[in-house]
């Protein structure tokens, strides 16, 4: 069995496959982008189905203002349970009601990350600034468990990537990623509070066929 068909198999859902297979041949990130991003629609669609990610975000949103709030108040009452504690309270809450649900286990790890970021810092957060940053992390972190975690040597063997190399190829993922992490959460979790289904953002480029996309780079050394 070669090293890529070690790693490829280790991967479970609909798109994830596609995605190792342009990060290991060196594909242009947009074709890289909107690939995870189609398999992490669908999978939000059907095997990472959560319903509870808009009361997550809520009450992120909500610890995230009350503890502002107490912050501003110099009467604040130090006996009280602090709005972290409180945010930790609920989202184990909803963990015990998606039982098994990895998605709730991984939204509940971005919202107190999130919290814990926007907190520190010395303006309070906007509504859209709290759920940009939430899919950031959120995304991202369906990105790691469902692909990354499992392929990322095959991804850096396949490329040829040294370790510091690969670490940047990464990053450069993340960044590109993110303004389609958020046209997705941003449709999918409304301002009402409301859930709807995800759906994929426009592609930043026309669809491909993946056998297409994956021998570009030979056309190119080939001219």
């Amino acid at each position: 069995m070669s090293e890529g068909d070690k790693f490829e198999r280790r991967l479970r859902g609909f798109g994830w496959r596609t995605v190792y297979k342009l990060g290991k041949s060196g594909a242009e990130m947009p074709n890289v982008v909107d690939a995870t991003v189609s398999a992490v629609s669908r999978g939000l669609r059907q095997e990472l189905a959560c319903f509870r990610l808009s009361d997550i975000l809520s009450i992120l949103k909500f610890s995230l203002q009350t503890d502002w709030q107490r912050r501003q108040d110099e009467r604040n009452d130090p006996s009280e349970p602090s709005a972290r504690s409180c945010l930790s309270v609920e989202l184990d809450r909803i963990e015990a009601d998606e039982v098994g649900s990895i998605t709730a286990q991984l939204a509940s790890i971005a919202a107190e990350s999130v919290f814990s970021d926007l907190s520190n810092r010395g303006n309070y957060p906007t509504r859209d600034a709290v759920r940009n940053a939430f899919a950031d992390e959120l995304i991202w972190r369906i990105v790691e468990n469902r692909c990354l975690s499992h392929v990322r040597e095959g991804i850096a063997l396949g490329a040829e990537h040294t370790a510091t190399q690969h670490e940047q190829w990464e990053k450069s993922f993340r960044r590109a990623l993110r303004p389609q992490a958020e046209k997705l959460v941003k449709q999918m979790l409304r301002d009402d509070g409301s859930q709807a289904i995800a759906r994929a953002p426009r592609r930043l480029t026309p669809k491909l066929k993946t056998k297409e996309v994956l021998h570009k780079p030979l056309h190119a050394l080939v001219r």
